[in-house]
């Protein structure tokens, strides 16, 4: 397969829980991957927005998988 990412250095801020898989998959494909986790993750308090009845709604549109387990847990 080779080494695609070889003398590339990428740093990944994702949270550490969440950066496992791609950190992997980037030393794989010969990366130097620098972990600084400066994000976290957490979900806001619950607001007027979910008072809005979802079977009016046609669609919902989550921008990330974080969204989306935030909005099911809440």
């Amino acid at each position: 397969m080779g080494l695609p990412l070889k003398g590339i250095r990428v740093l990944v801020t994702r949270p550490e829980a969440q950066a496992k898989t791609l950190l992997e998959r980037l030393v794989t494909l010969g990366a130097e991957v620098v972990a600084l986790p400066v994000i976290e993750i957490v979900a806001i308090a619950p607001t007027s927005w979910l008072a809005v009845d979802l079977t009016e709604q046609d669609m919902l549109i989550f921008v990330s998988r974080n969204a989306v387990l935030s909005f099911m847990a809440g």
